[in-house]
């Protein structure tokens, strides 16, 4: 980088993930490093070093469909509340309606992760129809 206030930043940033994923390490340690030595699940800092501990909670990283899925699922409805949050007029949905189809995601994630994809599945589908009757996107009529 030619830039030295860029290459400054970069750095910096990098020292905050240190630290931060130090941190977490540390409050974690049964779990910090389980993954050393696979570079799946590898966190780097922006300045591409590793960071100590190598993993944050033992290294788990995204893998499986139901890992992207409910993800997906879940910035869905993150958008779907930050959209509703600043229009005018009066709240159509509250916060705590938001709670069920987060709750289900880890749910389906945690039960695709141990290999009962069906129940995953199913899990996944009353999410998205939790979400299709009772958050209404895009003003559904059911």
């Amino acid at each position: 980088m030619n830039n030295p206030a860029l290459t400054e930043y970069v750095e910096y940033r990098a020292a905050v993930f240190d630290l931060l994923n130090l941190a977490l390490c540390r409050a974690f340690p049964g779990r910090a490093g389980a993954n050393k030595g696979s570079h799946t699940g590898r966190i780097t800092s922006p300045a591409g070093r590793s960071p100590p501990g190598d993993t944050i909670f033992g290294g788990e990283s995204v893998e499986t469909i139901f890992d992207w899925v409910t993800v997906i699922i879940f910035g869905g409805m993150i958008v779907l509340f930050l959209h509703r949050s600043t229009t005018d007029g009066p709240p159509r949905d509250n916060i705590l309606q938001y709670l069920p189809p987060a709750l289900g995601c880890a749910v389906a994630n945690y039960f695709g992760n141990q290999g009962q994809v069906q129940l995953a599945a199913a899990i996944v589908f009353g999410v998205l129809a939790y979400i299709a009757f009772v958050l209404k996107p895009f003003d559904l009529k059911f």
